[in-house]
């Protein structure tokens, strides 16, 4: 249980924190190892980590935290299936650890961890929500069947607004999604602004020879633009046939054919590598794009940003108001809008690079790990 200091205040001694967990370029396992190892030294920390494929990940201890994986995965044929299982699954997992650690405070990652916490007994549980259900969803429509379609959506939607009913504190990226949570769900509860970050130690500028290359980091779906990218690659290539496509990842939300057939000359898929690497691609590449548009805080563009490479993103709200002047903006969903961002920063790449130089500094002062660490270490201890 939690102890007190001299001082009275209460403290943590032990917390549990249901997430993906591990060193990928993934957005929710990318914060979850940038922040738990800088909540501190004096409790412990037990994370139950939801897996597709146990084998893959072995259990382990570092210093004053344990990470455990656990496989969930979904029914076959039946995506919708996916969060339910994890619910049970991670809630089965809890149930096994909690006599021999008994957490003061929960920090659950999505919904499904949020449902499982509370359903193993838990009343403190800080929630983080990293982008809206719905919205990703709606991205898929194209490549799934429709009634698929239409029952993911609104079991998905439901499940959601029954999930933040049980959430003592909400978390979230940024004040365009605090809003739209607020709005769609009507939690009762606070929903407080944390945002995404980046390493200023592992992303910063590298005077190195650049290739004329154009980079993009994530996993390969529909909601992220990958379709829309190489559509655009494919109007930059018929001006400036020297250009090159790096496609950094392994995950697939649609087959690799989906996206060849779409366009696939001067692409490289560089495949998995590991995010303390990152760098080392960034430092080659000329420009990044992250086309998405149902996720509004993408790390490894605030990473490319750091690193001092000119990046483009979808001018959508929540992109706005994080990046800012960091960045340049094109359409949603438009390829020949994407191609002439592409092709002006080709164009007037040297000036791009000082622009992208100055927003490297800002963008690792302001959105450092350390300090929005010390931001959800505030809001744990708050719930105490």
């Amino acid at each position: 249980m939690a102890k007190q200091n001299e001082e009275g205040d209460d403290f943590l001694e032990n917390l549990l924190v249901l997430g993906s967990y591990g060193k990928v370029t993934g957005g929710v396992e990318t914060v979850m190892h940038s922040v738990v190892p800088r909540l501190g030294k004096d409790f412990e920390i037990l994370v139950i980590a939801p897996r597709r494929r146990r084998r893959f990940h072995r259990d382990f201890r570092d210093a004053n935290i344990t990470v455990k994986y656990q496989a969930c995965g979904t029914i076959p044929r039946l995506t919708v299936s996916q969060p339910f299982v994890k619910l049970a699954r991670i809630w089965r997992r809890i149930l096994k650890e909690v006599p021999s650690f008994k957490p003061d405070v929960v920090w659950a990652n999505d919904e499904s961890l949020l449902m499982a916490a509370r359903l193993a007994g838990f009343d403190k549980i800080v929630t983080t929500m990293h982008g809206l259900t719905r919205e990703a969803i709606a991205a898929e429509r194209e490549v799934m069947n429709a009634c698929e379609w239409a029952i993911s959506t609104f079991l998905l939607d439901r499940f959601t607004r029954e999930a933040l009913k049980q959430a003592s504190v909400i978390t979230t990226y940024s004040n365009y999604l605090q809003k739209r949570i607020e709005s769609l769900y009507h939690p009762k509860v606070p929903v407080h602004v944390i945002p995404n970050g980046v390493d200023p130690t592992l992303f910063h500028p590298v005077n190195a020879q650049k290739q004329n290359v154009i980079t993009y980091v994530g996993r390969f779906a529909r909601i992220k633009g990958v379709h829309i990218l190489l559509r655009a690659m494919k109007i930059v290539r018929a001006k400036y046939p020297s250009w090159k496509l790096w496609l950094v990842g392994d995950t697939f939300d649609q087959s690799m054919e989906y996206f060849t057939s779409i366009y696939n000359e001067g692409v490289i898929w560089t495949g998995y590598i590991p995010h303390e690497n990152l760098l080392n691609i960034w430092k080659q590449s000329k420009i990044c794009v992250v086309p998405t548009w149902g996720e509004g805080f993408e790390i490894a563009l605030m990473e490319a940003v750091a690193s001092g490479v000119p990046s483009i993103t979808t001018g959508v709200a929540e992109r706005r108001e994080i990046y800012k002047d960091l960045v340049t903006f094109c359409a949603l969903n438009n390829p020949a809008d994407l191609a002439e961002k592409i092709i002006y920063v080709i164009e007037n790449w040297e000036e791009q690079h000082k622009k992208a130089l100055k927003a490297s500094e800002l963008a690792r002062m302001k959105f450092s790990w350390d300090s929005i660490a010390n931001d959800y270490l505030g809001i744990l201890r708050h719930m105490l």
